[in-house]
């Protein structure tokens, strides 16, 4: 069973706080003004047994940014209205923030049923339903109930904590999330922050990090429901003490996170549904105030596919923030007017950025709908498909996807067990890539080689670095490229330069089987040249390829001779020198059938590579 943080909401007056302190015995009202003005201010909190916390929220209108931080982690809400007063303003502001936060479960409590006629009891629940009709309390159960004098609380309780038995497990992102909505010291322990655990666990004694501020600290202990204890967990209302850091670096808003897991951002793309209520619609460059976790930011509103969201509509944006803070890929937000304050809508992120984009860019579109209507694994391919040469790893995709790495790891595997990304490189330096974008990769780095020696016949070859500049690829996807051209035998590379491969090159091929055909006469570029009727210039820029995809062999003099012949004549001294203990130049010729002018180079050329030795005017066995 998970614990439960539940929440109440209302309008000013409707009795929340002394509902709380019948079910509880705790009254959440701390603040000297509070208990002065009998009005809630702050949010306030108590304990509804073990597994339940009640956040006691405000219900003045000046308040309701103090509201939204209590219920942005709640999972079931107390919906509270007065008997008397019936349906007011923030009732209905207080609905419509609940729904666009995602809040799917609660219950509603008519109070101060000892104020009214029974009549007039009916007409309020009547109005009720009306204003529940097609939202999340719609079906919710309704408590006629006084808190001042007991009248329904206990059903109301005995119902809460059946739904607190009855809880299911929420889908954990899997890296540790605290937002932040009380920053206080306690003398002798130091910095104390509290939240509820929206995401994955954290233990005494782990360092995690304070965003947007970027500093690290260390966990000293562990407290809830005023216990010490090892360890939090998802959906826990939490009290950390934290070493390392004062007061004044982790406020209201910060964030408590697993460190290199959150970013901060001020720009992101979001799925925004605009209030029926909303006074007008809504245009790009629209500045409004965000509410994001348990924290509130100016920003502005740019729309994407359209000139204006209408009232009751919804739509893709862009939203620009006036100042960094912590966002993760669906988090739910509250959007309200700059002024007069008032709710106008809100919505789930579902993507960071750090560029604008423009307002009719179709791919940002499809890729935006993509990740509001398809599942993560579906998302996964298009983002990977995106990243083209670029590759993606797990960190990567689990900031894409607003979970921990390690699950987007098991996503990536998952598809490549389909075979529709690769995975290259190992450890740390290990990126995926969508198969068919490696595909054209390959096929456009190869088209550019061919292009280049189409348009440059006789180069000897073209640089590595020259084509990795003409790509956006990572160095891995590039050598991996470049390794499977060159096992295909459609490229040749040595050191850092490359030519085409083979036969493919129907110049290079003449001058090879010309220098083959002459066999130890070995050749120079110029008699090539005129053999062949062609530029000297040329025909030795054609050799130089020959030399570098280890076809022919330069002799001393700049005679040319094919390799295929080396072996050959390495075999035949070797049998000379069975039998006779020196070689001369005269031997040479004879086994060679060449004149002198061929036979000097080629005595040089086995005296460099240890097959002869030199001694006086004849050579030995090396």
């Amino acid at each position: 069973m998970s614990h439960v943080v539940i929440g109440t909401a209302g309008h000013i007056d409707h009795g929340k706080t002394a509902l709380v302190k019948a079910l509880t015995g705790k009254d959440t009202d701390s603040l000297p003004e509070e208990k002065s003005r009998g009005v809630t201010i702050d949010i306030g909190f108590a304990f509804l047994g073990d597994d339940a916390t009640i956040i006691d929220v405000p219900g003045h209108e000046r308040f309701i940014k103090n509201m939204v931080t209590g219920v942005s982690t709640i999972s079931y809400v107390i919906f509270v209205i007065a008997a008397d007063d019936g349906l007011m303003p923030q009732t209905r502001e207080h609905l419509d923030i609940l729904s666009l936060l995602g809040v799917e479960d609660g219950m509603i409590v008519i109070n101060k049923i000892d104020l009214v006629e029974e009549n007039w009891l009916d007409m309020v629940i009547e109005d009720v339903k009306k204003l529940t009709k097609g939202t999340f309390l719609e079906n919710a159960s309704i408590f006629k109930a006084s808190a001042i004098n007991g009248d329904g609380i206990k059903e109301i309780k005995e119902t809460l904590i059946a739904v607190i038995a009855d809880r299911k497990d929420k889908v954990d992102k899997g890296y540790f999330r605290l937002p932040v909505d009380r920053s206080f010291s306690v003398k002798g322990f130091g910095t104390v922050v509290t939240g509820t655990v929206v995401s994955g666990s954290v233990r005494k004694g782990e360092s995690v990090e304070i965003l947007p501020a970027g500093i690290e600290a260390k966990v000293r202990g562990i407290q809830q429901h005023n216990e010490e204890t090892d360890e939090a967990k998802l959906g826990e209302r939490t009290a950390l003490n934290l070493s390392g850091v004062s007061t004044e670096d982790v406020i209201r808003g910060s964030h408590i996170a697993a460190k290199n897991y959150l970013n901060p951002t001020m720009i992101f793309e979001a799925n925004l549904n605009l209030l029926g209520s909303a006074p007008k619609p809504l245009s790009s460059r629209t500045r409004v105030r965000l509410h994001l976790g348990t924290g509130e930011v100016m920003g502005r509103i740019s729309l994407l596919g359209s000139a204006e969201i209408e009232p009751g509509g919804n739509g893709f944006v862009q939203v620009f923030l006036e100042k960094e803070v912590p966002v993760a890929v669906k988090d739910k937000f509250i959007i309200r007017r700059y002024s007069p304050p008032l709710t106008i809508g809100g919505g789930v992120v579902l993507k960071l950025s750090k560029s604008r984009y423009k307002a009719k860019d179709k791919e940002i579109y499809e890729l935006l709908k993509v990740i509001n209507e398809e599942s993560d694994i579906d998302t996964s391919k298009m983002l990977i498909s995106r990243k083209n040469g670029i590759g993606i790893d797990e960190q990567e995709l689990g900031v894409e996807l607003g979970i921990a790495s390690e699950k987007a790891l098991n996503l990536l595997k998952e598809l490549e067990k389909s075979s529709l990304i690769l995975a290259i490189g190992q450890g740390i330096n290990m990126r995926w890539y969508g198969a068919d974008s490696l595909t054209e990769l390959k096929e456009s780095i190869l088209s550019k080689i061919t292009d280049f020696f189409k348009e440059n016949p006789v180069s000897v070859g073209i640089k590595l670095s020259e084509i990795k500049e003409l790509f956006e690829c990572s160095p891995q996807a590039f050598d991996f490229i470049i390794e499977g051209l060159t096992d295909e035998k459609k490229i040749s590379k040595s050191g850092e330069l490359i030519s085409m491969s083979g036969g493919e090159n129907s110049d290079t091929q003449e001058v090879e089987d010309a220098i083959t055909s002459m066999r130890y006469s070995a050749a120079t570029s110029s008699e090539l040249a005129k053999n062949l009727g062609r530029e000297n210039k040329e025909i030795y820029q054609l050799i130089k390829r020959l030399i570098q995809d280890e076809k022919v062999i330069r002799l001393d003099g700049d005679f040319f001779i094919h390799v295929s012949l080396i072996e050959e004549l390495k075999a035949e001294i070797e049998k000379h020198f069975e039998k006779n203990g020196e070689l001369s130049v005269s031997d040479l010729k004879n086994i060679t059938g060449v004149s002198r002018k061929y036979a000097i180079p080629l005595l040089q050329f086995l005296d460099e590579n240890s097959v002869t030795r030199r001694e006086g005017n004849v050579r030995v066995k090396a």
